[in-house]
């Protein structure tokens, strides 16, 4: 089946399309960070727990960006959740940086006039290694942010992740760390192999066995609480009980589950409950790279040409035994 044949599959990028958080340059990251963890609503609070002071908090889907905008609203840079993480492994204080001292400035954005297609989006995003593309108007000032995230969710209109598997878009190298390891510690092990999660795995074991995750996303909250990384242990903030899958399941059903749930990571654990991967959203919107789209389609061309293959065969033998059943009749009525 050649892809020239193939007809794309209707797709409303704009459910993609999410709202923005706009900052001034001037921001102290401090502020930012603030209205970052709380521009979808968001509450943390404190209980004690075995003599321990335990971080527990209540999210409603905070942004994972900011987008940096001038006085007169032309978007000039963008500060994202690992951009946190970063200032946390090195230590920057927030305090007394302004966010146009860091930000990533002149960002590759895409028009809005050219918000079209949601496999563009994605390779857009795939071509410079980013996971926010802001979405601007003919003047430069932006109307909201294409991110991995919503792409993954507008999926929910495609067939595509029906026919894959787990194992075939995972990671299989999974960073883990202990619970007593240091928050601060764990920001610059994320920063120095680029990722934005890690699994918190049970040293008491022989095995790989997963006990927690901690997430970009946890550091960023952490910050905007003000605590102080470099005291705090992953065991004290860590997820937990953690919900994993095994490598055999339909992506769909990962992406059933992460809607379901509000989460963006699932460790993958086999028959023993060892840890042999995770999946990201990332992983799940690879079903949009131009390549995946065509071994998709030869996936499906081949399973129909099975399909009537095996319908053709169920008429020819129904046509058999009706055949043989006139035989017979014909021969007792002589």
């Amino acid at each position: 089946m050649s892809l020239h044949n193939y007809q794309p599959i209707e797709i409303d990028i704009h459910q993609a399309l999410i709202p923005h958080v706009p900052v001034a340059p001037d921001l102290l990251l401090a502020e930012a960070i603030l209205m970052m963890s709380q521009a979808r609503g968001q509450s943390c609070t404190r209980v004690q727990s075995e003599n321990k002071s335990k971080i527990i908090t209540l999210q409603e889907e905070p942004s994972s960006c900011v987008l940096v905008v001038e006085e007169n609203s032309y978007l000039v840079g963008i500060l994202t959740e690992y951009d946190f993480v970063k200032f946390a492994a090195q230590q920057l204080d927030l305090t007394k940086v302004t966010v146009g001292d860091v930000m990533t400035s002149t960002p590759i954005v895409l028009q809005y006039k050219d918000l079209t297609d949601l496999f563009f989006a994605y390779n857009l995003m795939r071509r410079h290694s980013i996971r926010h593309l802001p979405v601007v108007d003919e003047l430069n000032r932006p109307v909201g942010v294409v991110s991995m995230s919503s792409l993954r969710q507008t999926l929910n209109l495609t067939y595509f992740l029906r026919v894959r598997r787990i194992s075939e878009v995972m990671n299989y190298t999974p960073i883990v760390v202990t619970p007593d390891s240091k928050v601060i510690n764990v920001a610059q092990m994320m920063e120095r192999h680029q990722i934005s999660s890690v699994i918190v795995i049970d040293d008491q074991s022989e095995g790989i066995y997963p006990v927690g995750i901690l997430t970009e996303r946890d550091i960023v909250q952490l910050q905007s609480l003000g605590l102080d990384l470099q005291t705090l242990t992953v065991v004290d903030v860590m997820s937990t009980p953690l919900f994993c899958l095994s490598p055999e399941i339909s992506l769909a059903e990962a992406q059933l589950q992460m809607e379901a749930r509000r989460i963006r990571r699932i460790p993958i654990i086999d028959s023993q409950g060892e840890l042999v991967g995770i999946l990201s959203q990332s992983n799940l919107v690879q079903v949009l790279d131009p390549m995946e789209v065509y071994g998709i389609v030869e996936i499906l061309h081949h399973r129909v040409s099975q399909l009537e293959l095996s319908r053709l065969q169920l008429l020819q033998s129904q046509e058999n035994n009706l055949a043989k059943q006139g035989h017979f009749i014909l021969l007792n009525t002589r």
